[in-house]
Formats: structure tokens, sequence, C-alpha cells
């Protein structure tokens, strides 16, 4: 059965009025990502809705971020425009819900419409840089995307065990991450081509954290057959996490050349994944009690933990999203990180 969570109203953000004081001024706010920053462009195109807007219980980070720098933010509805002759762009959010960096070469233009290329390329239209416009220098562009590049790099590892060949597989997981940061900094390095002077660039989640690396490594786990595989399975999350490392050291690698060859652009490097570490040694101090449990599994069946979906006091809302609450602490991150380069 789906579900369709309501949002929470009312949530107030755990950021401090002091936190904002510094908060510099920008004329826009452009989004490009998958689920962590997607508040509805997914929702407009699909049938069955599993979640109202957003793959929470409430705002997203960027929701949160860009009401305290005074901007509205609007799903594009880009997936619309691209379905509907004449339907326009409306928003500056352009970020999708399994959005990946990496295209599939397999898949075709319909099978990537909602990785980060097709995002950047529909906004650089919407511009009009085919005509040699540029774009609004005095705007915020965010880019987050990783998360689902190493889902499936994690999925190609899992599929291994039990068969022969695992080394390749692992081989080709991180080969494959590689060409997922190569995309990423390319479409970073697109922004900054055609005029981006503030570009914010997170990181990927630690995908070894989230509740569905456990589940996983739990149900290979009861398949196994012998040592090498239960060795295997007990550590899918372990994996999950070296992933997680590659992908975002591979990243940090490609924005520091990126910034050498753009020096007009200032290109900010946003850890999520150094935050979720110490969200995780002290959760307590962030407001979290459960760091480990899917407050709704809703993907795999499991128990829905808090039927109201409010779910004080979880990090997770489902097997994969944070909470509103946990989106909070990683809009005061981003916020952080705005205003020590500023």
């Amino acid at each position: 059965m789906k579900l369709l969570p309501l949002k929470v109203l009312g949530l107030s953000l755990i950021l401090s009025n002091s936190a904002f004081a510094d908060t510099p001024n920008y004329s826009n706010f452009y989004v490009f990502g998958d689920s962590l920053s997607d508040n509805g462009n997914l929702a407009q195109v699909q049938e069955i809705k599993p979640y109202v807007d957003s793959f929470t219980n409430g705002d997203v980070a960027v929701e949160y971020l860009a009401q305290e720098l005074g901007i509205p933010l609007v799903p594009s509805g880009y997936l619309v425009a691209l379905a509907v002759e004449g339907a326009p762009i409306i928003g500056s959010n352009f970020a999708v819900g399994g959005a990946r960096a990496l295209n599939n070469p397999d898949a075709g233009a319909a099978g990537n419409v909602i990785n980060l290329s097709t995002q950047v390329d529909v906004f650089l239209q919407s511009q009009g840089v085919v005509q040699g416009n540029q774009i609004d220098p005095a705007a915020l562009y965010f880019v987050g995307v990783g998360g689902n590049d190493i889902r499936d790099a994690r999925a190609i590892i899992q599929d291994s065990i039990g068969k022969s060949g695992g080394f390749f597989a692992r081989f080709e997981a991180y080969s494959q991450l590689a060409d997922a940061v190569e995309a990423n900094v390319t479409e970073v390095g697109k922004l900054a081509s055609f005029g981006a002077k503030n570009i914010v660039v997170m990181n990927a989640p630690d995908i070894g954290l989230i509740p569905e690396s456990d589940i996983l490594s739990q149900s290979k786990l009861s398949e196994a057959n012998n040592f090498s595989e239960r060795f295997q399975a007990r550590y899918l999350p372990q994996t999950a996490t070296h992933l997680t490392k590659f992908y975002n050291t591979q990243l940090s690698q490609g924005l520091k050349l990126l910034q050498a060859q753009f020096p007009d652009s200032n290109i900010i490097e946003f850890d999520l994944f150094a935050l979720e570490k110490k969200l995780v040694a002290s959760p307590v101090s962030f407001g979290f009690s459960e760091i480990d449990l899917a407050c709704a599994n809703i993907f795999t069946g499991g128990p829905i933990n808090d039927p109201t979906f409010v779910c004080p006091g979880f990090l997770y809302f489902d097997e994969i999203h944070p909470t509103t609450q946990g989106h909070s602490v990683i809009a005061q991150g981003l916020l952080e990180a705005i205003q020590d380069d500023d």
C-alpha cells in the first residue's frame, strides 16, 4: 500500500537568528539535484504519488535555505514543459527525485530526462544561452547530486555476492562512480562557463548510513551460503561508505581544478558527509534520538514507526531520505558555508 505523508506544518527551523546575520544577498536561487532537493518536480508528472511534493515529511534543505535568503523556491516544472508543448518553465528548482550525475548510455534522452545534465541544459535554454545570453551572475546556484550514483555502484557489488567475478564487480562500481564525478563536475563547469559566479556544490551523504543499506545487508545475509558471502553481506553498509568516500574525494579534487579554470567564479564545496559524521557522533546535540531506523519504511514494506509522520527525533524519514528535521540541519550547514565564504 502506498502512503501519502502530509507535510508537517509549522515545524520550526532549528537555526538561531544570529546564524543569519551575515547572509549574502542574491538575486535568485537556482537548484539542481536529486530527491534531497526536489520540492515538486517529480510529483507533477507522477500518477501514483507516494509523497506529496518532497521526499520527506516537510520542507527540504534548499527550501529552508531559500526562506532564509528571502527568495521563493518554486519547482521549475521542466518535466511538464518537456512533455507538453508550450508549457512554461515556472520556477527555479530543477531538482528531481531519482536523478543521477551519470547518464545511462543505453537509455536515450527520455531515459535520462531527470538527470543532472538535462536539468542544467533545460535551465540554460530557458535563459537564452543559445542566443548568446549569459546567466545571472548575481544569483546563487546549488548542485547536489551523487547519492543515487553511489546506490547504483553499491548495487553492482551487492549483486556480485555469491557469484564469481567479485573483483571485477568492484572495479566496475568504482569506475562507474569516477564517471559520475566527471559528469557532475562537467555540469558545474557548464554553469560557470555561462556566467554563474556563486555556485554551491554539496557532496554525497554517507550511503552506508541510510537504513536501506542495513536492510539490504540483512537480506543478503539471510541468503548467504558460506563465510565469504556472509562477510560481504554483513559489510555491505561499510562498502557503501567506502564508495561514498571515493565519490566525495574525487568530486572535491575535480572542483578544485574547476575553480582554477574559472577563477572569477566562486565554487563553494559543502561537505554534507562531514556534517553527517558530526551528527551521528553526537545526535542528541542536534536534537535526534533515533539515527538508525526509518520513521516510515515506505519502500521495503517495513513498519511505520510514527503513523502521524511527524517523526520527532528521527534522522531518517524513510529508508533513504532524512526527515525535515534532518533537512533543517543540512540547511544550517549550507548557510554557514555560504556565510563563511562570503
